[in-house]
């Protein structure tokens, strides 16, 4: 009798299921809603925008205009930014303002110190990577561009 309540303890917790034990969640830890204890991605992991971005490519009209310029951002955590370019010729330029990211509708408005608005279109965002479209209407047409964290 002993075996056999021994035997079938060991078949209940040998045919015990693991997903009991799995826990769904964002796995990556460079995402601001990092779950240290989830053992499956559910596929929702957040990013933010804060950091120092280079610009790597700057496409407007079918045109990579970083061949004449280089962009920097640098965004802070309290939302503050910098864009930073410089041209071909050594011509350096700033702007300053504020930036309000809302992932919920992949918007990236960056208010300038002067009032000007720019309102960008997050199209992919992973923590390092960070690719961005905008319309600067009667300025230049649709841009895209992408972007790499320091």
């Amino acid at each position: 009798m002993k075996k056999l309540l021994l035997l079938s303890a060991l078949l209940i917790f040998t045919c015990s299921s693991d997903d009991d034990n799995n826990i769904a969640g964002c796995t990556d830890s460079g995402a601001v809603n990092y779950n240290p204890s989830a053992s499956q991605s559910d596929g929702n992991c957040q990013y933010s925008v804060t950091g120092n971005w280079g610009c790597t490519s700057f496409i407007i009209d079918g045109i990579n205009v970083l061949a004449f310029y280089y962009f920097d951002l640098l965004i802070y955590e309290d939302g503050a930014y910098i864009f930073n370019t410089e041209d071909i010729d050594g011509l350096q330029a700033s702007d300053s303002g504020v930036a309000n990211y809302d992932p919920n509708t992949n918007s990236l408005i960056l208010i300038s110190d002067d009032g000007s608005v720019e309102n960008w279109n997050v199209t992919y965002l992973d923590g390092l990577s960070l690719n961005m479209n905008i319309n600067m209407d009667g300025i230049v047409g649709p841009a895209t561009s992408e972007w790499i964290k320091y």
